[in-house]
């Protein structure tokens, strides 16, 4: 009896101090982290084509739909709905988000190194550390 008594009275204790914390120490713990622009991720940056930068034959492609390509030559490597998250970079990376995706061979999951007009390169999030470069192929419609 008296060991449930203690417990009652140390469970109310713990109950006492949780309620007495500062209203603002409470919302600030619950408060999501907000987006800013150095830290969104505007997916608009990403649609079109991109050609490697090591292997002509190799693109990308984000497609305004949500869909990543991989093409090298005539094989499609990947052709799948893909995820924008703006704060998943690797230790000692630039943190300018990732993409994921996923398709018959596994889930995949990359880091943005670099994000320009005109370049793009990332590196695969748990790989081997090799960052994937390429440049944008301009319209040829121009």
């Amino acid at each position: 009896m008296l060991k449930h008594t203690s417990f009652v009275f140390l469970t109310i204790v713990l109950i006492g101090f949780q309620a007495c914390q500062p209203e603002n120490k409470k919302q600030t713990a619950q408060k999501p982290k907000k987006a800013t622009a150095s830290t969104a991720l505007d997916s608009k940056r990403l649609v079109g084509k991109w050609q490697s930068t090591e292997d002509p034959r190799n693109f990308v492609e984000f497609t305004e739909w949500g869909t990543f390509k991989e093409i090298n030559g005539t094989d499609v490597l990947a052709d799948a709905p893909y995820t924008l998250d703006s704060t998943c970079a690797e230790k000692n990376k630039p943190d300018l988000g990732c993409f994921g995706f996923k398709d018959k061979d596994g889930e995949w999951k990359y880091s943005f190194i670099k994000i320009t007009p005109d370049a793009l390169a990332y590196t695969q999030i748990g790989g081997a550390g090799n960052t994937l470069s390429y440049k944008k192929v301009k319209d040829e419609q121009k």
